[in-house]
């Protein structure tokens, strides 16, 4: 869409361009890999475009909510992640089934699902997300990334000055259940230090 109204934009000699990201472009969620990095990809994407088209004073902005609770209903999203891991799984490898056992598989879709259910905002607070869109394309003076919610603001920021190995503690869910392979080299380790 970018692409049809440069021109536009070009010849009107000023303008905005508002994309919608997510935080987990920033901060990638375990098990969401591919969906944190489109995400990570448009926020790049948005920072390298406003910077070429300075000369024609086209600023573009982004905003990057966490997840909400809209459009359907929380068994529907729950079903929606399981569908997707569960496709996800069907087309691995043997080799990868195999190494994680159905019990780990099981564990971690589980897990994720809990961390997704505690980090989403109500459905009555995504006017959050609206007031922050109006700003970008309203304001005298918009910002380049918006973060819609206090919230989210004050724990992006807390993130952003946290070592990596910190971030992965916050950002993984606790799983108690090991992959099938991890267990299988505990169990012989263990039968070859008895002997």
């Amino acid at each position: 869409m970018c692409k049809s109204f440069l021109p536009l934009l070009r010849a009107a000699g000023q303008g905005r361009i508002v994309n919608i990201a997510s935080q987990a472009g920033r901060f990638p969620i375990p098990f969401s890999t591919a969906y944190s990095m489109s995400k990570a990809a448009l926020i790049a994407f948005s920072n390298g475009l406003r910077r070429e088209l300075t000369p024609w004073n086209i600023s573009v902005m982004t905003i990057e909510p966490v997840f909400y609770q809209v459009a359907i209903s929380l068994q529907d999203s729950i079903n929606l992640l399981k569908s997707y891991y569960m496709r996800m799984w069907d087309s691995a490898a043997v080799e990868v089934k195999d190494a994680l056992g159905e019990r780990f598989r099981d564990a971690r879709i589980q897990g994720l699902m809990d961390f997704a259910l505690k980090s989403q905002r109500p459905a009555d607070k995504v006017y959050e997300v609206i007031d922050d869109l109006e700003h970008a394309v309203a304001s005298v003076r918009p910002q380049l990334c918006y973060n819609p919610s206090t919230h989210a603001k004050v724990v992006m920021a807390i993130l952003a000055c946290l070592p990596l190995e910190v971030q992965d503690f916050l950002l993984t869910p606790v799983i108690q259940e090991k992959p099938q392979n991890v267990v299988t080299s505990i169990i012989k380790s263990r039968r070859r230090s008895q002997k």
